[in-house]
């Protein structure tokens, strides 16, 4: 379990790296930059989660775990990769569900957006409360069932 966890993390550091060199260009003029250096850590933390998502903001690193309720931060200390508790996600209180299953993580104007696939929706984090995305029904998931997808057990969003 923990090598797969490890496994994972370090494939999705890869990737990070590995996509971070593209500049925003048209997609049929899209570029890669060369890769000069890059590290691959081992993963320390506090939760053992498989991290499902990985963003950016103000120059850290930042994931979520689809079975856990925080958004967490990953530190690069002395050769190796912290993993700690961010911030814990009160759905309970701010959405009225328990149950998440995060599977993605980005920043909108330094506020994150999560992607819940128990939900098929999205997730606004704004001064630590929660509010879906749209605020009202559920048109993604619709207008995507309607065309076929997502109607299979755990077949829903998986990244943003």
């Amino acid at each position: 379990m923990v090598n797969k966890i490890i496994y994972r993390w370090l494939v999705l550091l890869c990737v990070f790296v590995l996509t971070s060199g593209l500049k925003a260009q048209p997609f049929n003029h899209i570029q890669a930059t060369k890769l000069t250096e890059f590290q691959v850590y081992p993963i320390n933390g506090v939760d053992l989660i498989e991290p499902s998502g990985l963003t950016l903001k103000k120059g850290t690193l930042y994931t979520v775990g689809d079975k856990h309720r925080a958004i967490y931060r990953l530190d690069i200390v002395d050769q190796e990769a912290w993993l700690s508790k961010e911030q814990v996600l009160h759905s309970e209180r701010d959405l009225g569900v328990s149950v998440l299953d995060l599977e993605g993580i980005t920043t909108v104007n330094d506020d994150f957006v999560l992607v819940s696939e128990a939900h098929h929706r999205l997730i606004h984090v704004q001064d630590n409360r929660l509010r879906w995305l749209p605020d009202q029904g559920n048109d993604l998931f619709q207008s995507a069932f309607d065309a076929g997808l997502l109607q299979l057990h755990n077949a829903g969003l998986e990244g943003l």
